[in-house]
């Protein structure tokens, strides 16, 4: 059975990019890895710690805040562009 996020993803997009300094994915793959992530999380919160905007434009930093299903507690610094 394929996941809703799966369907909504045509197999004809880009590869996505990430910062994480590894090469670009195909939308299958990364989907692939946040269904084993959701699985592991427990519950997430996040900060925006700094916000730009220009025009169309917005740069965001944040910090994700996860807590697992193990009782661990990670935190993820993050920075979108869209």
């Amino acid at each position: 059975m394929t996941s809703p996020a799966r369907r909504r993803c045509a197999p004809t997009r880009p590869p996505c990019g990430k910062n994480d300094s590894t090469a670009d994915q195909a939308i299958g793959e990364r989907l692939e890895q946040f269904e084993s992530f959701i699985t592991n999380v427990k519950s997430l919160r996040y900060d925006v710690e700094r916000q730009f905007q220009h025009e169309n434009e917005v740069l965001q930093q944040h910090v994700l805040h996860l807590d697992m299903t193990d009782g661990s507690h990670q935190e993820i610094h993050a920075l979108l562009y869209f």
